[in-house]
């Protein structure tokens, strides 16, 4: 796509993370200050300062409750902290369905900021396994996510 990307890896939670890189990066540089890195056109950059403006996004790894059969989603609860000027927004994906913002379900979408209880009761999410697309934009910061699912039932119920 010729997009330049920066992947970093974060060894506190293990994890990878990627951002979009405005040109070329020759190299990097370390002190107490934090890491900083030097691009082809001669600019010096901090890449650990706490910048959260910008869009984010991930996705869980399929949940079936280690069972194929059909599944019920009774109840979606987090709990997060939501800065002014940020917002998040989270769908549930069934089965193997790819995100798609205009036809993957929504079920929260924030309002206001300050800590919050997210709690969702979705209908008509029978599958045999989930995943949730989580989404926002500025410092949103989630400390728990708990999923209540109802084995059995119809396809279609």
């Amino acid at each position: 796509t010729n997009k330049k990307r920066l992947f970093a890896y974060d060894t506190y939670i293990d994890e990878w993370s990627e951002q979009e890189a405005t040109e070329r990066i020759l190299s990097f540089a370390n002190n107490q200050n934090g890491i900083y890195m030097l691009t082809k056109g001669g600019e010096v950059l901090q890449l650990n300062k706490s910048q959260y403006a910008h869009n984010w996004s991930f996705e869980t790894d399929l949940i079936t409750n280690k069972t194929v059969d059909i599944k019920h989603v009774k109840k979606l609860q987090m709990f997060a902290d939501i800065e002014s000027g940020a917002n998040i927004k989270v769908y549930i994906l069934y089965d193997d369905e790819v995100f798609n913002e205009d036809t993957s379900h929504l079920v929260y979408e924030s309002s206001g900021y300050g800590q919050k209880p997210i709690r969702v009761k979705p209908r008509q999410t029978a599958s045999y396994g989930i995943k949730l697309h989580v989404e926002g934009f500025g410092y949103v910061r989630l400390y728990e996510l708990e999923i209540c699912l109802e084995v059995g039932g119809d396809l279609y119920a």
